[in-house]
């Protein structure tokens, strides 16, 4: 009986971590983050809404702007572009500051 309620938070907690990389915006970025090969700084980094970035041919998606914290001299510093399919998000690299 232990065992499974094991397993069932197990499985709860896995849930509640993938809705908040695929189901939030700020989420999405710090997956882009880790996928980058970052998965420190995407949990220090500051991600912040970027309102003034102006990027032709992504026209459509939300900008962020992730600031690592000043001990990590070189990171994934730089605009991430979010784009939202249907309930999902998705992020990206797409400029360097």
């Amino acid at each position: 009986m232990k065992r499974k309620k094991g397993w069932l938070v197990v499985v709860v907690v896995v849930i509640i971590v993938l809705g908040y990389f695929f189901l939030t915006p700020k989420g999405s970025i710090r997956l882009a983050v880790i996928r980058s090969g970052h998965p420190v700084i995407s949990v220090t980094a500051d991600v912040l809404e970027e309102k003034s970035f102006n990027e032709p041919q992504h026209q459509g998606h939300r900008y962020y702007l992730v600031d690592p914290s000043p001990k990590f001299v070189t990171g994934p510093a730089g605009f991430w572009g979010t784009s939202k399919a249907g309930p999902f998000y998705w992020s990206e690299l797409v400029g360097m500051p």
